[in-house]
């Protein structure tokens, strides 16, 4: 188990546990990508298409400089040399460049089409640690709704709340939970 701050009004062995079993590095990059918008914007709700973007553009460097590999089975490398092929973009482009290139991408190109498949799956897996007894035993393909219900369902829970919902106001979206919204802001540089 990953040792986080304590907190006593929040479940921390469940989002220490979102890293117990990974295979590929999107758990990370994606709880990476909701650190870096909460310290830049201070906003509980997040668009997960800037999320994937902020994915994308934290492996951009290592992916295209130096072709780093992320795994068989993991395709976030593969998507920043993609964009890169795609947009043109020098290797030792700026963060905000990379982000702004993508968000710029026609949602009809393979391109934003293999960005937009990563949010199938990292933002529901991400809170499966959770809601581990409710999710046993359930078909693969009906987790993501489950989770969404639960997530939901929990989100005001003072006792074990979930981290974030989805919310589709004005786009999809996750919307950090107070609590947690606190307390990642509370503990952002650990």
């Amino acid at each position: 188990m990953t040792d986080l701050p304590p907190s006593s009004d929040l479940p921390v062995e469940h989002l220490a546990a979102c890293f117990n079993k990974v295979t590929n590095s999107y758990k990370f990059y994606w709880f990476l990508a909701i650190l870096e918008h909460l310290r830049e914007n201070h906003s509980a709700v997040i668009p997960i298409n800037d999320l994937l973007a902020r994915m994308v553009a934290s492996v951009w460097y290592p992916a295209n400089y130096f072709r780093l590999s992320f795994g068989k089975q993991d395709r976030l490398g593969q998507i920043a040399v993609q964009v890169g092929e795609h947009t043109l973009l020098p290797i030792d482009s700026k963060r905000q460049e990379v982000i702004h290139s993508i968000q710029e991408l026609s949602a009809n190109s393979p391109t934003a089409y293999e960005i937009t498949s990563l949010g199938e799956y990292a933002p529901f897996r991400f809170l499966r640690p959770f809601f581990t007894q409710q999710l046993r035993g359930l078909s693969d393909w009906k987790v993501n709704e489950k989770i969404k219900g639960l997530a939901e369902q929990t989100f005001t829970d003072p006792q074990s709340p979930c981290i974030y919902r989805f919310v589709s106001q004005p786009a999809a979206a996750i919307e950090i939970q107070a609590s947690w919204f606190k307390y990642l802001n509370q503990h952002l540089k650990i």
